[in-house]
C-alpha cells in the first residue's frame, strides 16, 4: 500500500493551512506581545470534587483508575457518553498523577462535542507538564474546539518546547479548518486516536 512519509504529510498540512487560512502569514507565525498572552489566558482546570459526582460516576471513575491500560479507553469513552455527569467525572480524573490516564481522559473529552466544560478542560491541559498529554490536548482541541481555538493552536505550534506537541498543534489546526469548511471531522489514519 502507498504510504506518504510523515515529513511530506506535515509539509502538505502546513501548505494547506497557508492556502486555506488567509490569517496565517509569516508575520503571524512569530510570537508577539498579543499572542504570547493567549497561552496565559487559557482557562484553569475546573475543580470538581469527588463528593460532587453522582455515585454511579464515582464507581466508573474508580474502575477507570483500577483498570488495565487496555480497558481505560473504553471506560473513558463510557464516561464521555454519559452526558454532563460523565464529563464532570472525566474532568475530575484530569488531576491524576498518571500521565497515561490524563492522556486517555483528554482523548475521551474530545468525544464530548458541544460540551463547554470538556473544551475548557482540554484547553487547560495544553499547559500539562507531560508532552504526551499536551500533544493529545492539541489534537483533541482540533476535534472538539471552536474556530477561534486556531489562535491557541497556532501559538502552541510556534512556542511549545516539544516538537511532537508543535506537530500535534499543526494537525489540530488542520482538523479545525477541515471542520470549519466541511462541518465534520476528517477521516484518516492520523486522527485514529479517538
Amino acid at each position: 500500500m502507498f504510504s506518504i512519509p510523515r515529513a511530506l504529510w506535515l509539509s502538505a498540512a502546513v501548505l494547506s493551512l497557508v492556502i486555506f487560512s488567509p490569517f496565517v502569514t509569516a508575520d503571524s507565525m512569530t510570537p508577539d506581545v498579543a499572542t504570547e498572552s493567549v497561552l496565559e489566558q487559557l482557562p484553569e482546570l475546573p475543580k470538581i470534587a469527588r463528593k460532587d459526582l453522582p455515585a454511579t460516576i464515582v464507581g466508573i471513575v474508580d474502575k477507570v483508575k483500577a483498570a488495565s491500560a487496555a480497558m481505560r479507553g473504553d471506560y473513558c469513552k463510557l464516561l464521555a457518553s454519559a452526558g454532563k455527569p460523565g464529563i464532570s467525572g472525566l474532568v475530575h480524573m484530569l488531576r491524576s498523577e498518571d500521565p497515561n490516564l490524563r492522556w486517555e481522559t483528554v482523548s475521551a473529552l474530545a468525544r464530548a462535542k458541544g460540551s463547554p466544560l470538556a473544551v475548557d478542560a482540554i484547553r487547560a491541559m495544553l499547559r500539562d507538564e507531560n508532552w504526551g498529554v499536551r500533544s493529545e490536548a492539541a489534537m483533541a482541541l482540533g476535534r472538539a474546539g471552536e474556530p477561534h481555538d486556531n489562535v491557541i493552536l497556532r501559538e502552541i505550534a510556534v512556542a511549545d518546547d516539544s516538537e511532537a506537541v508543535r506537530k500535534a498543534a499543526l494537525r489540530g489546526m488542520e482538523t479545525l479548518k477541515h471542520r470549519e469548511i466541511t462541518g465534520k471531522a476528517p477521516k484518516n489514519a492520523l486522527e485514529s486516536s479517538t
